[in-house]
């Protein structure tokens, strides 16, 4: 019995001494913190066009284009013009035919050449011949090539003696168009905007002596001020004005951009920009 009894305080004692030194023992520190989940990946930049111009020149579809060359494409269809604009590491050379009552006209670039005077671009203007069946619907003609850039002065050469394309003098590409009718097309200011009483008209002419005339109205026709300013004739010419309205001017105001016909001196070619004046 008393062996029985030392045994248990033995086996007591043992299990004793192992609780103490598990107690003592050194408990792992927290491990490393869990990598966070993988957020969802941020915008591409995007893919910078790369042209073959071993040809010389390359011919890129329209939804191929960076952005900012469609829409200078979508802002120039609805005139007949030769641009050019440096964009990138290219040339962008841009031909467009104007608005057109029909389909079966063309524009097509057919070589851009390198003189030692200026880098010649070859043009075909092309209409539909005489009873062909046509798309009866507005078509906008133009055809664009990218090309390497230049310092060369850049040129427009079409295969008929008629039409010539015109080019675009004092800016460097066309700005979207807001208003306009035959040879004056306005960027500034935009139909129903709101002006200061001293405001900027500006756009691009091509008219008889490259005259454009404007009248500033009241919406009932009465006359406040008329001036006149100048584009380019043969060519888009850039034009710029203040308009300084008078004192009295009420607050809702028409500004009417006219020509006079060289033959009688009638009014040519108007349209209406309403405007509203702040004050």
């Amino acid at each position: 019995m008393l062996l029985k009894t030392g045994a248990c305080r033995f086996v007591l004692s043992l299990l004793l001494i192992t609780a103490l030194l598990t107690g003592c023992a050194i408990r792992p520190g927290p491990g490393p913190a869990p990598a966070p989940e993988p957020g969802p990946p941020g915008p591409a930049d995007p893919p910078k066009p790369a042209y073959n111009l071993s040809g010389g020149f390359a011919r890129p579809a329209y939804d191929t284009l960076p952005v900012e060359i469609r829409n200078w494409v979508d802002n120039s269809r609805q005139i007949m013009l030769g641009q050019s604009r440096l964009f990138g590491n290219y040339l962008y050379i841009l031909v467009t035919y104007g608005e057109k009552p029909t389909g079966g006209h063309h524009v097509n670039i057919t070589n851009v050449v390198e003189t030692p005077e200026a880098l010649v671009v070859k043009v075909d203007l092309l209409d539909p011949p005489p009873g062909q069946p046509v798309t009866q619907a507005f078509t906008y003609p133009y055809d664009l090539v990218v090309t390497a850039p230049t310092d060369r002065e850049i040129r427009f050469d079409t295969t008929v003696e008629w039409p010539r394309v015109p080019t675009l003098l004092g800016i460097d590409h066309l700005e979207p168009i807001v208003a306009g009718r035959g040879g004056i097309r306005v960027f500034a200011p935009a139909p129903d905007s709101t002006v200061p009483d001293q405001f900027v008209f500006r756009g691009i002419a091509n008219t008889f002596e490259g005259n454009v005339n404007y009248r500033v109205e009241t919406r009932d026709g009465k006359p406040l001020l008329e001036h006149f300013t100048t584009g380019a004739q043969g060519d888009w010419g850039h034009f710029q004005e203040i308009v300084e309205l008078p004192a009295e001017a009420p607050e809702a105001l028409v500004l009417r951009v006219f020509t006079y016909s060289p033959k009688d001196g009638s009014v040519e070619g108007d349209f209406e920009i309403p405007i509203t004046l702040r004050r």
